[in-house]
């Protein structure tokens, strides 16, 4: 009897510490999995900064070693220097906002806001950035919808998705002459409506589009597309996930329709409640 108790005690606890083993296992792989993608995600924010301030450094340089260069020369290179100095802000911004929803991903400060107030203030925000690429920005709304939500982040959604829409859009083709109905240079169009308890703004444009096998992969950190045209607009590839983590936060979902060439259509859907 004794021998028998015996054997089932030692068997409980080889089993035990079998799972022990296996659980311990998994942890340890999870926290090299993660240390890696921290790695990686630090180069990639080295790498990102570096570039900026090379093109700075060599414009800098170049502009320095010409003794007699006229202001139109200055003014020139002065301008590529303030843009690669606003890339350097952007990157800097994305980081930023990346790091802080990571810090506070569980902490959503809810408050009753007018999501039609919200948009208009964005469609002002970048007013001037859709009419220097002749693109025309519109808003259209079924009625006025008030959430109770972190406005922060909503904020935050509207923004990265706007000024991504414009970015894609319309990318050289900026011509002196306007056609009739704007067609030629292309559109962003925001709508606002409800559906159920839900919140929905759709963001629409005429943009480069996204090729299919791309879609999947747009909300993931860093991606950026393939294609030439996704190349020259630059970015970090950050503003999609940061998008996605937002959304993610409020309990809410994105949808992504798009074909390349001819535009994009994302779909957020938030909680009027949180």
């Amino acid at each position: 009897m004794f021998v028998k108790i015996f054997f089932t005690v030692l068997v409980i606890l080889v089993l035990l510490l079998g799972i022990s083993l296996v659980i311990l296992t998994k942890k340890v792989r999870f926290f090299r999995n993660r240390e890696k993608i921290r790695q990686k995600y630090m180069e990639d924010v080295f790498h990102e900064l570096k570039t900026p301030l090379a093109a700075i450094k060599v414009l800098a340089d170049s502009l320095l070693s010409q003794e007699d260069a006229g202001i139109d020369i200055y003014r020139e290179f002065m301008e590529d220097i303030r843009m690669e100095a606003d890339r350097e802000n952007n990157i800097i911004c994305d980081f930023l906002s990346l790091i802080r929803l990571e810090n506070m991903e569980r902490q959503i400060d809810i408050t009753e806001f007018s999501v039609n107030e919200l948009t208009e203030d964005m469609i002002e925000l970048f007013a001037c950035a859709a009419e220097e690429k002749k693109i025309v920005l519109s808003f259209e709304a079924q009625q006025e919808i008030k959430i109770c939500s972190d406005r922060r982040r909503v904020r935050e959604i509207l923004m990265n998705l706007v000024e991504n829409a414009i970015k894609y859009t319309n990318i050289n083709r900026i011509k002196n002459d306007i056609l009739e109905n704007n067609a030629e240079y292309g559109f962003v169009r925001i709508e606002l409506f409800s559906e159920k308890d839900m919140c929905c703004i759709k963001i629409s444009d005429s943009g480069i589009g996204i090729p299919e096998e791309e879609q999947k992969k747009v909300f993931e950190r860093f991606y950026r597309g393939k294609s030439m045209a996704s190349q020259e607009a630059g970015g970090t590839g950050l503003g999609l996930s940061i998008v996605f983590s937002s959304i993610t936060a409020l309990s809410g979902s994105i949808e992504l329709e798009s074909t390349e060439g001819k535009g994009s259509i994302f779909t957020v859907k938030i909680p009027v409640k949180k």
